[in-house]
């Protein structure tokens, strides 16, 4: 089978999937079974005709009504998956400045979401404790676990964003002519998306923690531990925005086919 058919197939499935309002996972076993089929199907009526036009129309034949079947893959999706999709808001990996900016604001409401429902858990306990102090430090943990979630993971992918686009995404820089990035400009980019990754850890966790105990020279005794997070967090964002160019290449196969009739 050539690209040419193949890239037929994949048309055809698209024009099913697409449209589909489902989480990315759906979409994507959607598309692997349907394609698996079309494949079959396309191999049977070659064998069946000798012919690769002849049955490939056999095949979109087959295939029926593509509106058709998005609306039984609808019918199926499960009812809690717009949970899922809520979260893969954030999880999709951008392919601008502007996206990821707004990528990185979404996952910060998410995980405020996310630290308000133990929050709300959490607060009839609060209410039973006598010691005041026990409900004031209590809250603090709380409200700084909050606030280091909502700051510290939107950055580090904001800083993946970048990292990616300098070291590991060949296009990137490169849609409009005025636009093209020198070599040296991306490696500054990265460079500096490398240092803000490696100062992301210590800043957060050294402000959150001097100012939880009240005392900011108290961040200095966990040094050592805001020295390893340094290190650890850019290598974090370094894998993130080597799996997230890995998971747009796979993906591009099937974002750039044209689906309109």
């Amino acid at each position: 089978m050539n690209e040419q058919i193949l890239k037929a197939l994949r048309t055809t499935v698209e024009r099913a999937v697409r449209p589909l309002q489902a989480s990315i996972k759906i979409k994507r076993r959607a598309r692997e079974e349907l394609l698996a089929h079309q494949i079959g199907v396309f191999e049977q009526e070659l064998a069946a005709t000798g012919e690769e036009q002849a049955a490939l129309a056999r095949t979109k034949e087959r295939f029926g009504d593509p509106a058709e079947l998005t609306a039984e893959l609808d019918e199926s999706v499960p009812k809690l998956d717009c949970v899922q999709r809520f979260f893969e808001l954030s999880g999709e990996a951008p392919t601008s400045a502007r996206r990821a900016v707004r990528r990185s604001l979404l996952m910060a409401l998410q995980m405020l979401v996310l630290q308000g429902v133990p929050l709300l858990a959490v607060a009839p306990i609060l209410l039973t404790f006598q010691n005041p102090t026990q409900v004031r430090t209590a809250a603090q943990v709380l409200f700084f676990s909050g606030v280091i979630g909502a700051t510290f993971m939107p950055t580090l992918v904001l800083c993946s964003y970048f990292l990616r686009s300098a070291f590991f995404d060949p296009t990137w820089g490169n849609a409009r002519e005025d636009l093209k990035y020198s070599r040296r400009k991306r490696l500054a980019i990265g460079v500096e998306a490398l240092l803000a990754a490696t100062a992301l850890a210590p800043v957060t966790g050294g402000l959150c923690y001097g100012l939880l105990t009240g005392d900011p020279a108290a961040a200095l005794s966990r040094l050592p531990t805001l020295i390893a997070l340094s290190i650890g967090t850019p290598i974090c964002a370094l894998a993130i925005a080597h799996a997230e160019q890995k998971e747009i290449t796979r993906e591009q196969v099937w974002s750039d086919l044209e689906i309109a009739d």
